[in-house]
């Protein structure tokens, strides 16, 4: 990092466009993969749910089914 102070202007400017640079592709980086983790979580909380709900349906019928033996 000392070897900032000893640039010249010219080069220090040329240091300072490529970190900003980067800078705006990090951030870019970062709010795609945020929306994706959303999706992803949005996703998932719909298939837990339709799973679950499936799930419940199921084992309601079997249910019935172990009722309507017994009697």
């Amino acid at each position: 990092m000392t070897e900032l102070l000893w640039m010249e202007e010219d080069e220090l400017r040329e240091v300072c466009r490529a970190l900003m640079t980067r800078l705006c592709q990090t951030e870019l980086v970062v709010q795609m993969l945020a929306g994706k983790m959303n999706e992803a979580v949005a996703h998932g909380y719909e298939q837990g749910y339709t799973d679950g709900f499936i799930r419940f349906s199921y084992e309601a019928e079997a249910g019935n089914v172990k009722s309507l033996v017994l009697h």
